[in-house]
């Protein structure tokens, strides 16, 4: 029995209470003596930890988290100040450089995919509140009629480097300009990658234009092949 601890109770002489504290994922919840508590993690696990590791932040979790401490380090324009407790994910509350508050999960924060409260992205105004203008829906319809296999627009097609990632929807309304009124993103002849100079907002009628130029220009092939095959 160590020195200091009650034979009986297994308590020492100077015992807290520290039913239901939290440590880190831990929450402290029957102490079975010898200063080892009986704690749970966030992810349900019970195991048994000494008091002392706990307290001094050694142990914050059963394993399923490996808690690293990122207080004070920088990611991006974010900087963490607070660890959050309670989260099944390691949770982070955020300082951004524009002053905003956000919670971020750790790992999104050291591998880089989040780096600020979002102040950052170019601003078009063609999103808001959920909205989109008909410009933007037409590049997002794009988008997915080439990247997407799984929409009923697919037609295996690519869209140029420039029209697509972080800056892509500023470069295609540069390229493009805001979409007029009766029309769509059509490409000429009806074919072809979608790119800047290939591409250019047409009404139906233009667009069935174009479509009927592609047949008309496929049947001149196929006869032109006809005839050299002779």
């Amino acid at each position: 029995m160590p020195k200091g601890v009650n034979a009986v109770t297994g308590k020492g002489n100077n015992f807290k209470d520290r039913t239901g504290q939290v440590f880190g994922q831990l929450t402290a919840e029957t102490y079975v003596g010898n200063y080892m508590w009986k704690v749970r993690c966030v992810c349900g696990t019970q195991l048994t930890v000494d008091i002392r590791n706990l307290v001094a932040g050694r142990t914050v979790s059963c394993g399923c988290q490996r808690f690293v401490n990122l207080k004070g380090t920088m990611f991006g324009h974010l900087k963490p100040y607070e660890h959050v407790v309670g989260s099944l994910h390691s949770m982070w509350r955020c300082r951004c450089s524009c002053g905003n508050i956000i919670t971020v999960r750790a790992e999104n924060l050291v591998s880089g995919k989040t780096k600020s409260c979002g102040c950052t992205r170019p601003k078009h105004g063609h999103t808001k509140n959920g909205k989109s203008t008909g410009t933007y829906r037409s590049y997002y319809a794009m988008l997915q009629r080439c990247t997407n296999p799984n929409t009923k627009y697919w037609n295996n097609v690519s869209v140029c480097k420039r029209w697509q990632g972080k800056n892509g929807f500023i470069h295609f309304l540069a390229d493009m300009g805001p979409r007029p009124k009766g029309t769509t993103n059509g490409r000429y002849l009806d074919t072809g990658d979608y790119k800047p100079s290939n591409c250019k907002w047409m009404t139906k009628v233009e667009q069935v234009e174009e479509a009927r130029n592609k047949r008309l220009r496929k049947r001149i092939q196929n006869d032109k092949r006809r005839v050299c095959s002779k």
